[in-house]
């Protein structure tokens, strides 16, 4: 039978309890050798212990009253014993966690113990455990203080929940080496979700439920434990009749005869699947969070080719004259044409990297999400084909929400896609808005979601559903069910990193042929949206005369821009570095109005040159423009300082508007 120690649980955590830390321990041992042998243990295991012992009930209720961080329980003495002391505790409504230390106990009292609240047990010629016990004890109570925020009669229904599950997630077992006979607790029968009158607990009965890449290493473990004593301490899959897969931890400990011969072994079984899947979702983050600092190096140098290859193609499309035959004009513009799409695409895909890296630098506007989704369902109609019947209910009553409106229409866009997919045979999309309302912190899978209103985005559709396998990892990047060629997985994951990085959250529905339904939740505001004008940047005038400090390390990018610039009619002073551009300011005796700087440049930054120039000229506005993604950005002090930022790559219409709204009363 597999075994395991849950001193593994939640690693860094324990890591950081067990470096030298000074606890409280009240020691109920009538044996002062045997008190001093745990708490010489402690010691051993990083532990700085300020302790006092007891063998009475009234001196330990005089001791609980200082509310020691741990007790270590004899199980049995003259007076008093660990039974006793947890009723105690109950009666108390005392959380401490209780360690019972024995010389020996049997798989009934064990099982009793932890059901009336006892923490863990050990033997007490086993105290090797005493210190991963006692910080498992620690972890566990410190989770469970961080997380209480309801109501007392909220939390003492939690309690008896909390006490059924205990109770259902452990059982324990005997196996008899003279009979080979496997003898299981009603505990265990729980666990596994087995009939105790239908189901004959064996080594043969229980290898059928034990994966089978986990055999050779429990095989391993029993085997070493029975001839040398080796511990028995294992973690195994078990598969339920249901389907269902748990991962258990056992403790187990054998039995010898007067002749030192191994008679039985004895054990603990414990469902740990939850905790472990809480490890394996810091990890997945872990995974994440590389994915996403490859994505946002990339983007750099990638964002700034996408710059000249978008406005070149546009530049030449604006200069193509009449000149040739209808014929030669019409193939240029199909061959420019083809290079500027060629761009967007490319540009589409590096947002898409960076959202789910949740890295890219957002432009929040206050918007109205019916107006969003009415305004997309023409095109949405178009995307998904005749075959799927597109309906939209709409909340009329729906507050404002301030988020990047590019960004959120490729939310509804990747959820639509994702949608239609499901359903290769037709059938129906309902696109629907309503108001939540939050009024406890609540934890997910994915975090905290802070109480407050939202407002949600609902997206059905009535296609093969997913199982829960695929949900789990839906919002993984590259992760994909479609055949290689047909999809780069991103879709979802850019979804969930546009959302989070909107202070919002995502929730999923499904069941296999029942359909999928996507919940996105982002934070109400009371602010007015924007206009339609207001986001298309009014009338759409780019052109001017005023002068313009154009500071670019990256030649191409420099060269295309100053042409674009002057093309509109601009005057333009290029410099390559903050130095030159400095010089540059300083030997200029004319107006300058506009300055328009890369942020991450070698030597002065651009927030560097910035504040050098508008010493001198204090009237002088600013346009922050990067490649680089939110990080980068962060770390050189723009997000702080000025909303005047343009993501690279920009296409030149989108530069010629921003330039203009900035001199005609944009902040600098």
């Amino acid at each position: 039978m597999p075994a395991g120690s849950g001193a593994g649980l939640f690693v860094d955590l324990a890591q950081h309890l067990a470096m030298s830390l000074s606890i409280s321990v009240l020691v109920v041992e009538d044996s002062p050798e045997d008190a001093e042998l745990m708490v010489t243990e402690l010691r051993r295991s990083g532990f700085v212990p300020q302790w006092r012992r007891v063998d009475r009930e009234e001196p330990f209720l005089a001791a609980l009253r200082d509310s020691p961080d741990v007790v270590l329980a004899d199980f049995n003495m003259p007076q008093f014993g660990a039974l006793r002391l947890l009723e105690l505790l109950k009666s108390q409504q005392s959380e401490t966690p209780v360690i019972v230390v024995s010389g020996s106990v049997g798989e009934e009292v064990a099982v009793e113990m932890i059901r009336r609240g006892a923490t863990d047990y050990l033997l007490k010629d086993r105290l090797a455990r005493l210190g991963p016990a006692v910080r498992h004890a620690l972890t566990q109570r410190q989770l469970r203080e961080q997380s209480r925020a309801a109501t007392e009669a909220l939390r003492a229904s939690e309690k008896r929940l909390a006490e059924a599950q205990r109770i259902a997630r452990v059982g324990s077992w005997d196996w008899e080496l003279a009979t080979n006979q496997l003898i299981w607790s009603a505990g265990l029968f729980a666990l596994f979700e087995l009939d105790p009158t239908t189901f004959t607990p064996s080594l043969d009965s229980f290898r059928t439920l034990v994966h089978p890449q986990d055999w050779p290493r429990l095989d391993a473990v029993a085997t070493a434990h029975v001839q040398t004593g080796a511990p028995f301490d294992c973690e195994h899959r078990v598969r339920l009749p249901s389907g269902r897969e748990l991962i258990v931890r056992a403790a187990a400990q054998r039995e010898l005869d007067a002749h030192g011969k191994v008679v039985r072994v004895r054990g603990i079984a414990q469902d740990i699947t939850a905790e472990r899947q809480l490890e394996d979702q810091r990890r997945q983050s872990q995974k994440l969070e590389a994915i996403g600092r490859l994505a946002g190096g990339v983007a750099h140098d990638f964002n700034n080719l996408l710059t000249v290859i978008l406005g070149y193609s546009e530049l030449a499309l604006g200069q193509l004259e009449p000149e040739g035959s209808a014929e030669q004009i019409l193939e240029v513009r199909q061959h420019v044409d083809a290079i500027r799409d060629a761009g967007r695409r490319a540009a589409a895909l590096t947002k898409q990297l960076l959202a789910f890296s949740r890295q890219q630098v957002l432009e929040p506007k206050v918007l109205d999400l019916n107006e969003i989704v009415a305004r997309m369902e023409a095109m949405l109609r178009r995307l998904i084909g005749e075959d799927i019947i597109l309906t939209s209910v709409l909340e009329p009553q729906l507050s404002p929400v301030r988020v990047d409106p590019s960004q959120l229409e490729q939310v509804i866009l990747n959820l639509a896609v994702n949608a239609r997919d499901a359903m290769p045979g037709g059938g129906r999309l309902v696109l629907e808005t309503g108001m939540v309302e939050v009024r406890e912190i609540r934890k997910t899978l994915h975090g905290e979601i802070q109480p407050g209103h939202y407002v949600r985005l609902s997206v059905c559709d009535s296609g093969a559903g997913m199982s829960p396998e695929v949900q789990a990892r839906i919002f993984e990047p590259f992760f994909t069910t479609k055949s290689p060629g047909h999809g780069t997985g991103l879709g979802l994951a850019t979804v969930y990193g546009v959302v989070t990085q909107s202070d919002g959250w995502i929730s999923v529905a499904s069941a296999l042929g029942s359909g999928t339904r996507f919940d996105v939740h982002l934070p109400a505001t009371g602010v007015p949206p924007h206009s339609a004008a207001e986001r298309l940047g009014g009338d759409g005038q780019m052109a001017g005369r005023e002068t313009i400090l154009l500071v670019e390390d990256e030649e191409a990018v420099r060269v295309l821009t100053r042409a674009a610039l002057e093309r509109l009619g601009y005057r333009v002073l290029e410099a390559e570095d903050g130095e030159t551009a400095a010089r540059l300011a300083n030997d200029h005796s004319g107006q300058l109005d506009l300055l328009i700087t890369d942020v991450v440049m070698p030597g002065i930054s651009g927030r560097q040159l910035a504040e050098k120039l508008l010493i001198a000229r204090p009237e002088l506005k600013v346009l922050f423009v990067s490649g680089y993604t939110e990080d980068a950005v962060v770390r050189h002090g723009i997000a702080d300082r000025s909303t005047n930022f343009l993501q690279k790559p920009f296409n030149l219409s989108i530069l010629g508007m921003k330039v203009r709204e900035i001199l005609d009363g944009g902040s600098g």
